[in-house]
This record gives structure tokens, sequence and C-alpha cells, in this order.
């Protein structure tokens, strides 16, 4: 499996009331320029950018302000499927699998596209 190096879909968990400044800015932008998709369940969202490419987000919320996903067992596996089928993942600082877990259930934001599209997120976000 290759992921498509142009993208196609869009999409990032929770309710933009609760991202934080620069993710609205950065979802403000991606979103005019790509097909709104989000189903709310990982899985089925990955599969769905796999196949088109885009981007795939799960940022921090003021609700979850470490992000949704466990680093562990939810965003290191889906970031090590993600870059072995050529794309990118990020925690919109760098890429997820660089990140040292401090524990066991420690949560992380988590961004999974097409390398373009990824660092164009991490540009906006830092």
């Amino acid at each position: 499996m290759v992921i498509p190096d142009e993208g196609d879909i869009c999409g990032f968990a929770g309710s933009t009331n609760e991202w934080p400044e620069t993710v609205r800015d950065c979802w403000s932008e991606l979103h005019r320029k790509h097909k709104l998709r989000y189903t709310g369940a990982m899985v089925a969202d990955i599969t769905h950018l796999l196949v088109d490419g885009g981007v795939v987000g799960y940022p921090e919320r003021t609700s979850s302000p470490n992000g949704d996903l466990r680093l562990q067992y939810e965003a290191n596996p889906i970031a090590y499927i993600v870059e072995t089928a050529g794309g990118r993942s990020s925690t919109g600082r760098g890429s997820i699998l660089d990140r040292t877990p401090a524990e066991l259930h420690e949560h992380a934001p988590a961004y999974f596209g097409n390398s373009e599209q990824i660092s164009v997120l991490e540009s906006t976000l830092s």
C-alpha cells in the first residue's frame, strides 16, 4: 500500500471551538482545498487516507489538552503504517515515531497524511 502523493480528504477530530487558534487556522486553510471526511472511527479514517490521500488529525482540545490518541497503542501503530506507506505522521511539531513515551497511557496530538500536507500543517502549528 502506498499513500497517494497528493491528497483529497481532510478531517480533524473534535469541535472547532475546542481547538487552539493555531489548529483552527490550519483547519481553515486545509478544508478550503479538500473534501471534508471524518467518520469518528480512526481505522476507517486512516483507511480512507491511505486510499485517497489527504490529512487526518486528532488535535489537542480544551477537553483533551494532550490530544485524544494514546501514544503507544493508538498513535504509534497508525504512524508506523502511514509512514511505511510513504506518508507522514506528526504531533504538530515532528514525527510521532520520534517521540519517546514517558508513561503507559500518555496521550499525544496526532496528524497523519501526505508528506507535503503534514509539512504545511507543521509550519502552521509551530
